[in-house]
């Protein structure tokens, strides 16, 4: 299975960032949770 996790910030230093690495690393050997990493490219995020 493949989970995708996005933080809403684009700070890379943030709580939400942190807790998503987290659990990236503590997934089972068949899950695999990708971070996002472009949020910057959408301009809601940056206008």
């Amino acid at each position: 299975m493949k989970i995708i996790g996005i933080s809403g910030s684009l700070r890379t230093a943030t709580v939400n960032t942190s807790l998503l690495r987290a659990a990236a690393s503590l997934t089972p050997y068949n899950v695999k949770l990708v971070i996002y990493d472009g949020i910057g490219n959408l301009p809601h995020f940056n206008p």
